[in-house]
């Protein structure tokens, strides 16, 4: 099987929206990323992708980039990686053990929990997204993909695209709005592989960091 890591890296001096991120841009952390998951592409004999800037969607957020994902076919399993999650020493090979799953992707926070603000904002996010109050939102930032799901979703995600350029929600808006069109179905991977706010067995996704 073809397999792939695929990361966005744009540095807010090559483009003056990514500015408007919510959470501080650190560059050691970009540096780190990109070093462990050109490492983690090795170990399980796939090759490291990495998209340095908007050419793909110009006129968009940096965000959206990731979309082109859409465009590499020759993939039979593509992993996107948030160029802010650390990918920790003991991380085994996501592409084998789900190997047999179209679309995996961490929850976007616990929505599991009684907190009575989690259980609004998931309600939020829901009406949002036109989904069943039923859903459970993912993280655009760690996803595994299968060829035939991309291909699925190929002829999908464009009629998404100007949807989301507001509220925060950009291609994750996009890319749930995908998976809802389809069904509302998709394997969550556990919190280990780096759910936001959680400190992950396999990766530290650190989106909030300060």
């Amino acid at each position: 099987m073809k397999r792939a890591i695929l990361q966005v890296s744009i540095k807010p001096s090559q483009n003056q929206q990514q500015l408007t991120r919510t959470f501080k841009y650190v560059e050691n952390l970009y540096d780190l990323s990109e070093q462990q998951a050109k490492k983690y592409a090795e170990q399980c004999n796939a090759d490291y992708v990495q998209i340095t800037d908007c050419s793909f969607l110009p006129d968009k957020h940096p965000a959206f980039q990731r979309l082109k994902l859409f465009e590499m076919d020759q993939y039979d399993q593509i992993l996107y990686l948030d160029s802010d999650a650390v990918l920790l020493d003991n991380i085994p090979n996501i592409f084998e053990l789900y190997k047999d799953h179209d679309f995996c992707a961490t929850m976007d926070i616990n929505w599991h929990s009684d907190s009575v603000y989690y259980k609004g904002v998931k309600k939020q996010v829901c009406k949002r997204y036109k989904a069943s109050e039923s859903y459970l939102p993912f993280c655009s930032g760690v996803m595994l993909m299968s060829k035939e799901w991309i291909s699925k979703a190929k002829e999908i995600y464009p009629k998404y695209l100007y949807e989301y350029d507001v509220g925060g929600y950009y291609d994750q808006g996009v890319m749930n709005s995908c998976i809802i069109d389809m069904g509302e179905q998709y394997t969550i991977l556990p919190e280990d592989w780096g759910a936001w706010y959680k400190k992950g067995k396999y990766i530290i996704h650190l989106a909030s960091v300060k």
